[in-house]
């Protein structure tokens, strides 16, 4: 795995929390909100992760939640849960909103279902 693969492994679990609902059915997550993620999950800061990191992260983060094999995946892909777009000119990470709770819900409930954490 490469260090950007393993590096959205870490931004991924924090969409979430840091996703914002946009026009009530869109969850996004802005290149600043994947910046600051990386700066509480790792011992850089923020204003230290180079722009180029950031996009390959953001990339990276879009191709995991695809259902394509590993040389189809497109981080623009609408089919995957997070698609990798452009807001106000500027990278963000975004889910369908009740894709994503329904995908969160069921990932809790498999946790749940092997003894995982609640």
């Amino acid at each position: 795995m490469s260090a950007n693969e393993e590096r959205a492994a870490v931004v991924f679990p924090t969409f979430g929390g840091k996703a914002r609902t946009v026009g009530g059915t869109k969850l996004v997550m802005s290149s600043d909100d994947v910046r600051q993620a990386l700066d509480e999950k790792t011992d850089i800061d923020a204003e230290d992760w180079p722009d180029e990191t950031v996009r390959c992260v953001m990339r990276w983060t879009a191709k995991l939640t695809s259902r394509d094999d590993d040389g189809d995946r497109d981080p623009r892909d609408e089919a995957n849960l997070l698609t990798l777009t452009k807001r106000n000119g500027r990278l963000a990470l975004q889910a369908e909103r009740d894709e994503w709770l329904e995908w969160s819900e069921d990932a809790a409930a498999r946790l749940d279902g092997e003894g995982g954490p609640n």
